[in-house]
């Protein structure tokens, strides 16, 4: 059994399963007054839904990018688990996660999962095709660092799924929120899927499924986990 957190999307979600089977999926707002309760006192909470802390086998997180505030939420509570539990506990880039968990794109084609930020900016992140999704080092198109994703302008992740629809003869782009990119940018070798900002319950397990054991140092899982922050470096 596994539990997976993640806050990157001001919700704080946690996800316990066990194999394919959810057993438990609370969210709420990182703000709410259920949000601070599951902060303080998660044993409590778990019990409520007869599953206890013992049962757990490791520990998930995802690292954003996100809010800076809401995706420390999900990383301090989960940090402290860790330690009080003596866990494994692994980190993914909540895109990287996205992308191992949705189950709609080709794998003939590589995806490209996007999110909004700010100033009309969009953090991207790239898997290549098949079904194992290797993250693909997207310095081969533009100056980045393939751990943290890429903050670009919607134009230029536009013409980046060009030029890769253009290398790998179609692409999967992800988006979370309706419209991105879609409206403005219309290329029929490229499918775009739609994902609800708070990721789902099933989404979630099903990424951190294609990551246990031998695939966690494969796939760039972390045993520290260092938050991913939705901070635009342009001024102005």
């Amino acid at each position: 059994m596994f539990a997976v957190f993640d806050s990157s999307a001001d919700h704080f979600r946690v996800v316990i399963a066990r194999g394919k089977q959810v057993l438990l999926d609370l969210s709420y707002p990182t703000d709410s007054k259920e949000a601070r309760r599951l902060f303080g006192s998660l044993s409590e909470v778990l019990a409520e839904h007869s599953i206890s802390l013992s049962h757990l086998e490791w520990l998930a997180c995802g690292r954003g990018p996100g809010g800076l505030i809401a995706t420390r939420h999900a990383i301090s509570v989960v940090h402290g688990l860790a330690v009080a539990l003596d866990l494994p506990l692994f980190g993914l880039n909540s895109l990287y996660a996205r992308i191992l968990g949705e189950e709609g794109a080709s794998p003939e084609h590589p995806v490209l999962a996007v999110a909004p930020a700010r100033r009309g900016l969009v953090f991207a992140y790239l898997a290549g095709p098949g079904r194992e999704r290797e993250p693909l080092p997207l310095e081969s198109f533009m100056a980045g660092d393939l751990d943290k994703g890429y903050l670009l302008s919607e134009t230029a992740a536009a013409e980046l799924s060009s030029g890769l629809a253009d290398r790998y003869g179609g692409l999967t782009v992800i988006v979370t929120r309706q419209g991105l990119m879609e409206t403005s940018f219309v290329d029929s070798r490229i499918t775009y899927l739609h994902q609800p900002v708070i990721p789902t319950p099933g989404l979630m397990r099903a990424a951190w499924r294609a990551c246990e054991s031998e695939e966690r140092e494969r796939r760039h899982l972390r045993p520290v986990i260092e938050p991913i922050y939705l901070t635009s470096p342009v001024e102005g």
